[in-house]
């Protein structure tokens, strides 16, 4: 009898509690549909400031709510970047799985930032997308400056000190004046150039350039100069000069020095000299100026001999 009435009570029960577990997992399911909307959005809109400096920290948060209509808090996060203002391609930042995030401030350009907040089962959605410009720093450059060249010679360029380690390029704005290569300046010719120091953009800080004004100054000409001991027999002797050596094209003169012998010995008249008896003469040889050139003089002895 008491077993009869033991199975009669689970037939009565049983329906009762199949309905409660089907009203459960319906329950579970209408949870489950639910879409997560976006109650806090990442403010500002929009921040720019310079690279390095400090950027505000995103606050986010999402909530969804069930068919009892009980709100709820998602407390699943993943922050995401892209270089677009868009959240298609966007790529997931590792470790950014929090309802806060700061983005870095230390490679200029412009980022867009979302978050993505979800709960298991119960849907996700994207918060609004913020913008971040990181404004490249002007670099703290030192004095550039090239001192007055010499025709033909070389000279190793210092760059300016700068905050930035940016890599420098040098660049002549008239190679035929001064050519660069590296940071080797040639000569070429007599004038006035600039060079142009250029550093690169690095890390935080932007590209700059410094230039440099300098002058090409003309040199001494190398002149090597030369006569040929003479025989004097009482007759007149007439002796062309040829010309000295030199590297420069300025046109000579001459004219007789001085002589160890007193006045007479010779004359000279344009690039002839009439020797008229017997000593020992100095000539010199004036070069004028020309090109890379400055003006020069040399002076050498003419000996005569009597016979």
């Amino acid at each position: 009898m008491k077993s009869e009435t033991n199975f009669s009570r689970r037939k009565f029960f049983l329906p009762i509690i199949l309905l409660l577990l089907n009203f459960v997992g319906i329950l579970n399911k209408a949870e489950a549909s639910q879409d997560v909307w976006i109650t806090q959005q990442p403010t500002p809109a929009t921040q720019t400031i310079n690279a390095g400096g400090t950027l505000a920290t995103y606050t986010v948060a999402g909530s969804y709510k069930n068919l009892l209509n009980q709100t709820k808090s998602a407390d699943t996060y993943q922050w995401y970047s892209n270089t677009i203002n868009s959240t298609s391609g966007g790529s997931a930042i590792s470790g950014a799985n929090g309802s806060t995030y700061k983005p870095p401030s230390t490679t200029p350009g412009t980022k867009y930032y979302w978050c993505n907040i979800s709960k298991s089962l119960f849907g996700n959605a994207n918060t609004n997308i913020a913008a971040v410009n990181l404004v490249a720093v002007k670099p703290t450059l030192g004095i550039f400056a090239i001192p007055t060249q010499n025709y033909g010679a070389s000279y190793n360029i210092t760059p300016p000190t700068s905050n930035s380690a940016g890599a420098f390029t040098f660049i002549s704005k008239n190679a035929a004046i001064a050519s660069v290569s590296g940071a080797t300046l040639y000569n070429n010719k007599v004038g006035n150039d600039t060079v142009l120091a250029i550093q690169a953009a690095n890390g935080i800080f932007a590209a700059d350039t410094l230039m440099a004004i300098f002058n090409v100054v003309p040199i001494t000409p190398t002149v090597s100069f030369s006569l040929p001991n003479q025989l004097y027999s009482g007759t007149a002797i007439t002796l062309t000069i040829t010309p000295p050596f030199s590297n420069s094209t300025g046109a000579f003169t001459y004219s007789i020095a001085g002589s160890n012998s007193g006045a007479g010995v010779a004359t000279i008249g344009a690039n002839v000299i009439t020797i008229t008896n017997g000593g020992v003469l100095y000539i010199k040889a004036i070069q004028a100026a020309a090109g890379n050139y400055l003006a020069d003089t040399i002076t050498t002895t003419l000996t005569i001999a009597e016979n």
